[in-house]
């Protein structure tokens, strides 16, 4: 937004007073623009700006917008009426050029409430002209068994993010596994809760399955701290071992 030093002027001399959505509509009103509260916030920030609104004042004493016949035009007539509608009478009564959205925050800043009932009823016909459950457009909906045209078959394998090769083990959501973990399943059962399974060489293409090594997730944070998984799958398991003892001198530690 392009403040031109008329903008610029008028802002500085009435910023003093005024809240940022009213110092907003009387820009607006004057410069036939479109600001909002926030932008003018922003704008008085850059400038060092202070309102310096004293809240304990009434509002009638404040600049404003909107006349004191506006204002007790709305105070007596808003019961049943909605800001949307409110400004279009204001706007034919008084020859003003008020928006829904400022008849809005007026409402919202004064406490006034139309009454009206604007919530969902039971038995209520919807905007569309369409009853709950109606089927709308019955040649293009989604049918029953239908798969879409990505759709992937069990069995399907990917790469993740990490490297790792996932296959799909089911129909539905989540449903995807390492194959590592899933060949080391087939051999042992399944994988406990708080544990992993890690390639002895480090090599993410090889299965075999004296290369796969369960782990505890404690095992796999000291292996990775101490870079102690090798190109070599023995080198790798003995690795685990000195993870133990380090884990155990840890937690003797901690003890005393």
């Amino acid at each position: 937004m392009k403040y031109s030093p008329e903008m610029k002027e008028f802002i500085f001399q009435n910023a003093k007073g005024l809240m940022n959505q009213e110092l907003a509509d009387l820009v607006n009103k004057k410069f036939g623009t479109s600001l909002t509260g926030k932008q003018i916030k922003s704008y008085k920030g850059y400038y060092g700006l202070r309102g310096e609104v004293n809240y304990g004042r009434p509002f009638k004493h404040r600049q404003s917008i909107y006349s004191e016949e506006v204002r007790e035009y709305m105070l007596h007539n808003h019961k049943g009426v909605g800001p949307k509608e409110m400004a279009k009478k204001l706007n034919e009564l008084f020859n003003t050029d008020f928006s829904y959205e400022q008849i809005r925050y007026y409402y919202k800043n004064h406490k006034l409430t139309s009454g009206i009932d604007t919530r969902y009823k039971k038995g209520r016909k919807c905007i569309n002209g369409f009853k709950k459950g109606e089927r709308v457009s019955v040649p293009t909906e989604f049918k029953r068994g239908h798969r879409p045209h990505n759709y992937l078959p069990v069995g399907t394998e990917r790469t993740n993010g990490d490297g790792y090769i996932e296959v799909k083990y089911a129909d539905g959501k989540n449903c995807w596994r390492g194959k590592h973990v899933l060949l080391w399943e087939e051999h042992y059962g399944p994988l406990e809760k708080g544990n992993a399974v890690i390639f002895g060489d480090g090599d993410k293409r090889n299965f075999e399955i004296n290369n796969l090594i369960k782990v505890t997730r404690r095992q796999l944070l000291e292996l990775n701290r101490r870079n102690l998984i090798q190109k070599d799958s023995e080198l790798t398991k003995t690795g685990v071992l000195i993870a133990d003892i380090n884990i155990k001198i840890c937690e003797m530690k901690k003890k005393k």
